[in-house]
């Protein structure tokens, strides 16, 4: 299995530009708001580019799903405020970029997902705390 550099860096690129805060002023995508949405927008069309079907959990948790089981590989797209353009968005490509390369080699399903509101903008790890069960959905906004 070999990623392919290129289109990785490609993908954190186009990533970063969607909130990007100006030059030394990092990335704002907070949370459920106008660029945190279009950034999973975004990630969902490459998700569908990599033969991954696009799936929003009730949390709002941006899943690539590969067919059968899989493993699950990636982090948070949302930021702080002026939040640094590789934390958290890192993770989430490098899932994306593994399931492409797993798939073109033959390998491992994987599958890549996008975790919402990790940043605390109404709570802190939210979207992985619903998906994982240690906070359930109706508890999410107290």
């Amino acid at each position: 299995m070999k990623p392919n550099p290129d289109r990785f860096l490609q993908d954190l690129h186009e990533l970063r530009q969607i909130g990007a805060a100006g030059i030394g002023k990092g990335v704002q995508r907070r949370a459920f708001s106008a660029a945190d949405l279009t950034a999973r927008s975004w990630l969902a069309d490459r998700m569908r580019d990599a033969d991954l079907t696009p799936h929003i959990d009730p949390a709002g948790n941006t899943f690539g799903l590969a067919d059968g089981r899989s493993w699950l590989v990636g982090s948070h797209s949302d930021t702080q405020p002026e939040g640094g353009w590789l934390d958290g968005a890192l993770g989430v490509v490098a899932g994306l970029e593994l399931a492409r390369a797993a798939k073109d080699a033959g390998g491992p399903p994987i599958s890549c997902v996008s975790f919402q509101d990790e940043e605390g903008r109404f709570g802190v790890l939210t979207g992985s705390d619903i998906w994982s069960g240690k906070l359930a959905l109706a508890d999410a906004d107290r």
